[in-house]
């Protein structure tokens, strides 16, 4: 026998929060009476809700509805609540699952717990009414925060793979892509006459690219930009034309210059500017006003409007590249 707690949807009616659909529920129990509470529980809910009084009959139901969550009980006749919860678990693990059991059932139930068969349980017979509820929307609830990270996820894996394809290059040639760069840019500073102590210059502001880049999860291509950028900055002249780059190289150098002619920071989604911009802020302050590294921090803090805040924690987060 099933019982319909509320009205039954097709499993095309039924999905994640994203769609704002009620989230489907399951209740398994031979005891009818269990039945009828849970429907005056669940009645004018936010959630459908089907019910049945047999494991077998909640298998059947897994195939032909899009389940959020199964409530059962852990002793019934046939198959029990227990080889229910261990198959649910093999064949549609992202279901919810919660026993509920009696007093003398809670050591069985805690085992359940340990083996992974069921994230909660409730005791029959139940002390609140509220209590059912509270336990399946915070498992709801933490299902649906689980998806929205994994989603987060998997958008910024995308976004990392578009700004590779951008520059031409797949993710395993970015690096290659990136030597060549540097291998030119080296080319260059040998072939011009500049002071012996440029590259000691260099090292702070380019390990600070380095190391913001990796604490804001910023691209390979794109750190790069910005450490070519300080050495753009530093030698102050138009030089893009004196490299027999390719023109994919040359458009990137091209970037790379417009970069380090920026003024202020970037409050866009690009923080290539706002990096910039602080990196040559911190630059100055140690090496020209030989401030030590927290004097520096302190000093930055100081002038937080007019740095990105992102970039300005990410400094305060990190430690000083030259040590």
């Amino acid at each position: 026998m099933e019982t319909q707690l509320n009205s039954l949807v097709e499993p095309t009616q039924i999905s994640s929060s994203k769609t704002k659909i009620k989230p489907c529920i399951l209740f398994v129990d031979d005891d009818q009476l269990i039945l009828d509470l849970l429907s005056r529980i669940f009645k004018d809910t936010n959630y459908k809700t089907i019910a049945c009084n047999s494991a077998e009959i909640a298998l059947g139901h897994l195939e032909k509805y899009d389940i959020d969550v199964i409530v059962s009980d852990v002793r019934m006749p046939g198959m029990s609540g227990t080889d229910l919860f261990d198959q649910v678990k093999k064949t549609n693990p992202e279901i919810i699952r919660i026993a509920m059991s009696g007093a003398f059932d809670q050591h069985n139930t805690i085992e359940l717990i340990n083996k992974g068969d069921i994230c909660s349980y409730v005791i029959k017979p139940f002390s609140s009414p509220k209590d059912l509820k509270l336990v399946i929307y915070n498992k709801l609830y933490e299902r649906d925060r689980k998806r929205e990270e994994v989603d987060r996820l998997k958008a910024r894996q995308r976004n990392a793979a578009v700004r590779a394809k951008q520059c031409g290059k797949s993710l395993h040639e970015v690096k290659t892509f990136a030597d060549d760069i540097r291998s030119g840019v080296v080319h260059l500073l040998t072939a011009l006459t500049y002071p012996e102590n440029l590259s000691i210059e260099l090292d702070l502001p380019i390990l600070l690219c380095e190391d913001l880049s990796k604490k804001m999860e910023i691209g390979t291509a794109d750190c790069l930009q910005l450490e070519v950028a300080i050495v753009l900055k530093k030698i102050d002249s138009d030089i893009a034309d004196k490299l027999a780059f390719s023109t994919e190289k040359y458009h990137f150098l091209t970037n790379a210059l417009n970069l380090s002619r920026s003024v202020g920071s970037s409050k866009s989604g690009d923080k290539l500017p706002a990096i910039f911009s602080l990196v040559q802020a911190v630059t100055k302050l140690i090496q020209d006003e030989n401030l030590t590294w927290q004097k520096m921090l302190e000093e930055m803090n100081s002038q937080v409007a007019h740095f990105d805040s992102e970039v300005l924690f990410a400094l305060n987060d990190i430690d000083n590249p030259l040590k």
